[in-house]
């Protein structure tokens, strides 16, 4: 049987991590854990964009293809 502490490990977490998330949930606003900050997506221009829509689309293509020839094969 594990006790907590080894789960908690097991999940890459701090031995306080519980305790750390509790105070935050008691904290007035202001207090505790800072508020989390969106990330900005990384700026691709229109022809990085493109050339990776087109990228999925041809190895989706390439993949559904290999499906039907497998399946032609059966």
């Amino acid at each position: 049987m594990t006790s907590s502490n080894d789960e908690d490990d097991d999940l890459g977490l701090p031995p306080d991590a519980p305790v750390a998330f509790l105070d935050a949930l008691d904290a007035e606003p202001g207090e505790g854990l800072p508020e989390a900050t969106p990330k900005s997506p990384p700026d691709f221009d229109q022809e990085e964009i493109d050339a990776l829509v087109n990228l999925v689309l041809d190895e989706e293509l390439a993949r559904l293809e290999e499906a039907e020839r497998a399946d032609e094969g059966d």
